[in-house]
């Protein structure tokens, strides 16, 4: 039974959740744009093959001829990939009064905001997630970037969507690594500020599908409620980086090093650093950090590709989210409460890396 469409709005971007969500994008369009003409698609190449046909015979209006390809995978989100996708929209015709469909996970997401955010000085831009991190992370709350020179998101800007369609359906199309991958943002969203979520995704089945829709709404509703407080994480919106911090410097290795290691497996094990922290920091109890690492371990399978924490460390000296040259982490008060503008000792930092190394 498909579930009726919700729409949730985040400052100006209406969000359409539900498996009938892309019936309402048609008359988005001709709300925002004067004719099918002025729409460019941006996909990957896995979300072409999958979603695409779907989403085509949903809206025959999108036309072939307007669809960029770009290959899958975090490693491609890049400035040059962005130069790509710039130099083909100039070789279409697109002018600022033209609108950028982006079809994909969540490196499509990020990647597809920033190249509107910058062409012709930005212009207008949907979202369409077709995996479960884009659902509950990526597509919404307006931050777009690129990884540069091993960096995650180092290169980016505040541009929100003009709209987002979130269908629950094309997680059919995702394997269980790619389900873990965006349950670890949900996981988070629980752990920072509702416990009750928290004790709803613990003891989830990841492949009973009954449940998603109302699951993912309640992740966007977490966001809503942060982002609309703090839209260009300036305070409150830093509660978003638990794991992050960890998670983000492991995730770049990783890229620079071509070892395959998803984004939301690093914000696994970077919660299990950021929680460490939060123990050995007096806010979080003995108790609460073993339940949260044996709920990430029942999930998660990692092998550990580093064992040098003092790389790790080094890769965090040159997070976005550091203030006069100290590593900044957002730590646990318990399980659903959070507090930003933690640090460090590298001592300390070092200890919870290998705590969470020693869990895998």
């Amino acid at each position: 039974m498909k579930n009726e469409s919700e729409k949730i709005k985040i400052a100006d971007c209406d969000v359409y959740i539900g498996d009938t969500s892309l019936r309402y994008l048609p008359a988005v369009l001709t709300k925002l744009v004067s004719s099918f003409d002025a729409v460019y698609i941006l996909t990957d190449s896995s979300a072409k093959k999958h979603v695409l046909p779907l989403l085509k015979k949903s809206i025959p209006q999108l036309k072939d001829k307007n669809i960029i390809t770009i290959k899958s995978g975090e490693h491609n989100k890049q400035l040059t990939t962005c130069e790509l996708i710039w130099d083909k929209l100039t070789k279409l015709g697109a002018d600022r009064y033209s609108l950028l469909i982006n079809i994909g996970g969540g490196a499509i997401s990020d990647l597809g905001g920033f190249v509107a955010s910058t062409y012709m000085r930005g212009i207008k831009y949907i979202n369409v997630p077709t995996t479960l991190l884009a659902m509950v992370d990526a597509s919404v709350g307006g931050k777009v970037g690129v990884d540069f020179k091993g960096l995650k998101n180092h290169i980016g800007a505040f541009s929100i969507p003009k709209a987002v369609f979130v269908c629950p359906k094309f997680l059919s199309t995702l394997n269980r690594r790619l389900m873990l991958c965006g349950f670890a943002e949900m996981l988070k969203h629980a752990l920072i500020i509702d416990k009750k979520y928290w004790n709803e995704l613990k003891e989830l089945d990841l492949k009973n599908k009954n449940n998603w829709h109302q699951l993912i709404k309640r992740s966007i509703e977490i966001k809503k409620e942060i982002t609309e407080n703090d839209p260009e994480e300036k305070n409150l919106r830093k509660l978003l980086n638990f794991g992050h911090t960890a998670g983000h410097a492991l995730e770049a290795y990783c890229i620079e090093k071509r070892v395959d290691l998803l984004h939301g497996e690093a914000v696994a094990w970077g919660m299990i650093v950021e929680a460490h922290l939060s123990f050995k920091d007096g806010k979080l109890s003995l108790e609460a950090l073993e339940e949260i690492t044996s709920t990430i371990k029942k999930y998660y399978r990692l092998e550990m590709p580093i064992s040098k924490s003092t790389t790790l460390i080094n890769i965090m000296r040159s997070d976005k989210k550091n203030k006069s040259g100290k590593i900044n982490f957002t730590l646990l008060n318990g399980i659903g409460s959070s507090s930003i503008d933690y640090h460090f000792k590298d001592k300390q930092i070092k200890e919870a890396i290998e705590y969470a190394n020693g869990q895998f």
